[in-house]
């Protein structure tokens, strides 16, 4: 009787499941009819892993099928539900389990084919100025390299940090993302869109509670930032230095090289260009009414007589 049971109840669960959706809604187990049916069955030895079996032969199944076939890499959204749905069967299969295997590892395929097929044009500022439309593609290019960074690393629960690291970092960063920035570096405006790379990182590579070690990784983002850093030096009197500066500098800051923060002439470089906004405010604003006062005490001694 034992071992009828969940095939019993087997038919019933893969009906309810029908209606669940683990690319687009946060659906618990706990709230299904089914679940709660097969809580209330009196468990002995033999019954205890009535719910893990269920969720092993029927939810699993249904997961791999959404993430092998339906579900858009690029998409935040169905990435979001699809991690959700993928710890929620953790929680009741253990990690060992053939079908864990199989799921994470069509999950790795995925990711591994999104990284492969895409395409992040490395054209130089040239190109992009003169082929009609190129700036455009390339920008869009970069966009779906940086959802796709960004997709990846909601997966740090779920895969372990060495696959993240071969996709995010050395497929992905290394080999498609950073090669078509350092094309772009001398157009400071487009370039210093790194910081949408540096901010996915959060939580896997940066912030709190992340050792050293991690960090090592990031090195190549490093080096690309002072590049972008002696660019921007080279230019002080370009528009908007002074707040790109400090962007730049903030990057470094969230990847934790605060040295390379304060080594750099970017703190300077961003004192100066506030000191010559301020003088240039000044001279805008104070002139005038110097001038005007100037103009007073003039007339009032004879020396200027105003024109009637």
């Amino acid at each position: 009787m034992a071992l009828s049971i969940p095939a019993i109840f087997a038919p019933y669960v893969r009906l309810e499941l029908l209606k669940w959706d683990p690319l687009h809604e946060n659906s618990d187990f706990i709230d299904m009819n089914w679940y709660v049916r097969s809580s209330k069955v009196n468990p002995n030895d033999a019954d205890v892993n009535l719910v893990p079996d269920l969720v092993e032969k029927v939810a699993i199944p249904i997961l791999r099928h959404e993430i092998s076939h339906c579900w858009d890499v690029f998409s935040a959204k169905e990435t979001k539900c699809a991690v959700f749905a993928t710890n929620l069967v953790f929680r009741y299969v253990p990690v060992s389990s053939k079908a864990i295997i199989d799921l994470v590892s069509i999950l790795c395929n995925r990711l591994s084919d999104a990284v492969a097929n895409l395409v992040v044009p490395t054209w130089n500022t040239c190109v992009l100025s003169t082929v009609p439309n190129a700036a455009r593609f390339g920008s869009y290019k970069f966009g779906m390299s940086v959802r796709l960074m960004r997709n990846i690393c909601l997966w740090n629960n779920v895969l372990s940090i060495s696959n993240l690291e071969k996709l995010a970092l050395d497929d992905l960063l290394i080999g498609k993302i950073l090669p078509h920035l350092r094309s772009i570096h001398s157009n400071i405006d487009d370039a210093i869109r790194t910081e949408k790379i540096v901010a996915s990182f959060s939580g896997v590579w940066t912030g709190p509670g992340i050792t050293g070690g991690r960090r090592r990784k990031l090195q190549p983002t490093v080096d690309y930032l002072m590049v972008l850093g002696r660019t921007l030096e080279n230019r002080p009197s370009f528009s908007g230095t002074k707040a790109l500066a400090r962007r730049l500098k903030k990057m470094l800051v969230d990847l934790n090289k605060y040295d390379h923060a304060r080594k750099s002439q970017l703190t300077k470089l961003s004192i100066t260009m506030t000191a010559v906004c301020d003088v240039e405010f000044l001279t805008v604003n104070t002139l005038p009414l110097v001038e005007k006062v100037g103009r007073q005490k003039r007339i009032m001694k004879g020396i200027f007589k105003p024109n009637k």
